[in-house]
């Protein structure tokens, strides 16, 4: 790109604040400071703003028709005498200042742009064009990465436009309209500004105790500076929002959703009477009163429950539509609120209409086939990943890598996952922590950590094999906690203490009771616990090691 750019023109030359004014009609991110001076006897720095950065372009006005003929090498309009040159250093910002100021005085006073680098002549809608070409190609400041509803705005933007039964009200993304149910997602912030909590989110409008039924996907993955995050969000939202809430048009099946039973779901009590449903509603109490036999609360809560049910029907409905309203007004949902009556209020035959809109996850953002990649599934068969997920039990490789590229992970002290299988049958999951090429808050970690997944019938046991502030070049193992197969819920822990030598084991495998055993080390259990760093691609011994301190410490076999 030249670092030259002239403007070839006759006549008088505008004001700075018509500059400004000019950029900001063809949307270009840039802006000139008040107070407004003439450019007509301008030379040097010209000062602009980048949207909040500081930056500028060299501007000089130059007149005589020898310097328009010796500069444009052609002809050219006869009647351009004057040439406002636009020169910048290698600095992106001041080269997008200088198309773009270019460009724009070109419309105003009617002329043409020279490019210097290889002396085309562009007409003013060319020149806007090729300035708009290179705004978006540069990565600007005040565009980084961020976790504002703004910024939200700007990674769902394609899935909105090519979805009218979306819309994003603030950190929500709901489907439209909305009758009795608000269902979607939503992006909660956390310390960190490069990531948010994503939260597959429903709710009964008319609760009036406002509970929602939120449960937060792939905790630690939201990174919004990855170059893979746009896609997994588009794919998540399709596979673990949509797919999921979609379907769920009725009170009835929401009231029918498996609730957390121990947050208390009185919400699913309300959700079948609004329904039509008082017997399924009475049902639900006797069970969730059963849930926990001898607890004091859940009866409590079972009482009340029935007291709820003995209410007269329309003071349940009009409490319910009072909530409904005033949750509307207070999240500010009134222009996608179809107000409507419960189908308990209407004849079996209209309830239909009041429930809400289907809702398929198609059309949608094409994933792309780099995304996601299954585990190995025999012996032989060594996969390597950026990350994993954790779906449906199971777990999925993120961003394949090559064995070149996960080694080349592993010398820089990036993180990255090898997957395989054990001739057992027992699959393998190793995840080396470390930092991120692309994390704009990196730094770099004085210690690392593997986490070493093994998944069988009986559970997946996760180790933490810490690298040793003690013994330079080795590591040694934190903790394992087995959780049960599918659901993530652990039932065994154990924690090693090197300072005190010894290990603490919880475990709750018996029905509603929690052993706790605290004991020296064995000498035994000190050298399987203890061992150097492993190379790149070693995962047997590191399996071999945790599925031995699991036989020690008396948790038995994974399969």
């Amino acid at each position: 790109m030249a670092e030259e750019m002239h403007v070839l023109f006759g006549g008088p030359l505008p004001d700075t604040a018509a500059l400004g004014r000019a950029m900001k009609e063809l949307k270009f991110p840039f802006s000139i400071a008040p107070p407004a001076s003439s450019l007509d006897q301008h030379s040097g720095l010209l000062p602009m703003r980048l949207r909040r950065e500081e930056t500028g372009v060299e501007l000089s006005i130059f007149n005589g028709r020898d310097v328009v003929e010796e500069l444009a090498e052609q002809d050219v309009d006869p009647g351009f005498d004057r040439v406002a040159s636009f020169r910048w250093s290698a600095d992106e910002s001041e080269m997008l200042a200088g198309l773009c100021a270019a460009a724009a005085l070109a419309k105003l006073v009617n002329g043409i742009v020279l490019e210097e680098w290889d002396g085309r002549l562009l007409q003013p809608a060319e020149a806007v064009a090729f300035a708009r070409q290179h705004v978006k190609a540069v990565k600007l400041p005040g565009r980084e990465p961020g976790t504002r509803p703004a910024d939200i705005k700007r990674y769902l933007g394609p899935l909105l436009k090519l979805r009218g039964d979306l819309v994003l009200v603030g950190r929500m993304l709901l489907v439209r309209p909305v009758r009795h149910l608000l269902r979607g997602a939503t992006f909660a912030p956390l310390s960190d500004k490069y990531s948010f909590r994503l939260w597959r989110y429903f709710r009964l409008l008319g609760d009036p105790e406002g509970r929602d039924c939120s449960a937060f996907l792939h905790e630690g993955q939201w990174h919004v500076w990855q170059p893979h995050f746009e896609a997994l969000l588009f794919e998540t939202l399709a596979e673990e929002v949509f797919a999921h809430l979609g379907p769920m048009t009725t009170l009835a099946d929401f009231a029918a959703h498996p609730p957390d039973p121990d947050n208390f779901p009185t919400v699913h009590i309300r959700a079948f009477v609004l329904s039509g449903q008082r017997d399924q509603a009475a049902d639900y109490i006797d069970k969730m009163e059963h849930h926990k036999p001898g607890n004091p609360y859940w009866r409590h809560w079972a009482d009340k429950q029935r007291a709820f049910l003995a209410r007269d029907i329309d003071d349940v409905c009009a409490e319910s539509h009072a909530t409904e309203a005033e949750t509307i007004k207070a999240m500010k949902l009134e222009h996608i609120w179809e107000p409507s009556p419960f189908p308990v209020e209407l004849p079996v035959a209209q309830r239909p209409r009041s429930s809400e809109p289907f809702f398929p996850a198609t059309p949608w953002i094409t994933r792309p086939p780099w995304l996601l990649q299954d585990v190995p599934q025999h012996p032989e068969d060594i996969r390597y990943a950026k990350d994993r997920l954790f779906r449906e039990g199971k777990n999925i490789l993120l961003v394949p890598l090559t064995r070149e590229e996960a080694e080349a992970r592993h010398r820089g002290g990036e993180n990255y996952v090898l997957a395989a299988r054990l001739a057992d049958g027992l699959h393998v999951l190793l995840r080396w922590s470390g930092n991120d090429r692309y994390d704009p808050s990196r730094f770099k970690y004085s210690l690392r950590t593997i986490h070493v997944e093994l998944c069988g019938s009986n559970g997946t046991a996760q180790a933490s094999f810490d690298e040793d502030q003690g013994i330079a070049g080795s590591f040694r193992l934190g903790s394992i906690t087995v959780f049960k197969p599918r659901t993530r819920q652990s039932f065994w822990y154990c924690f090693n203490d090197p300072e005190r030598g010894d290990t603490t084991i919880w475990d709750t495998r018996e029905a509603g009771k929690t052993i706790r055993t605290r004991r020296e080390l064995s000498e035994a259990e000190r050298a399987i616990s203890s061992f150097p760093i492993p190379a790149f691609g070693e995962f047997e011994e590191l399996s071999m090691r945790t599925l031995a301190w699991l036989r020690s410490a008396g948790f038995g076999e994974l399969i």
